[in-house]
């Protein structure tokens, strides 16, 4: 696991409701996560990484893995 895969984990770990194992091909609607707390998600990877989110893409973030694959590309 490399390190933006493992502090997206961990960001998503501190908003669910139930403590579970995670793996990169979840889907966010899966672990049950509110939608308030998929934006309090949003809001913590972008003061984790100091990059932004744009509003049109963020419906395509619809698994564990599409998140970190957003933050590898905003970062590179």
């Amino acid at each position: 696991m490399d390190s933006t895969e493992k502090r997206v984990m961990d960001i998503i770990t501190k908003f669910l409701e139930t403590p579970q194992s995670l793996n990169p091909g979840m889907t966010l609607e899966e672990l049950d996560i509110a939608s308030i707390n998929i934006m309090e998600i949003i809001i913590s990877s972008e003061e984790e990484f100091g990059i932004t989110f744009n509003d049109e893409d963020l419906m395509s973030l619809t698994t564990i893995q599409s998140v970190i694959d957003y933050v590898n590309k905003k970062l590179a």
